[in-house]
């Protein structure tokens, strides 16, 4: 479903969602909240 390390990375022992657009690493995010916004990006 997701890419490791392109789409979302593991750091300090958690899920972090990367920006597909910035490549940047979304910060202070709740997981499940960035799994939400990533799903709904996904799908545009």
């Amino acid at each position: 479903m997701f890419e490791r390390d392109v789409e979302y990375i593991i750091q300090e022992d958690k899920v972090k969602i990367v920006d597909e657009q910035t490549g940047r690493v979304w910060m202070d995010v709740d997981t499940a909240m960035a799994y939400t916004k990533l799903l709904k990006l996904k799908k545009m």
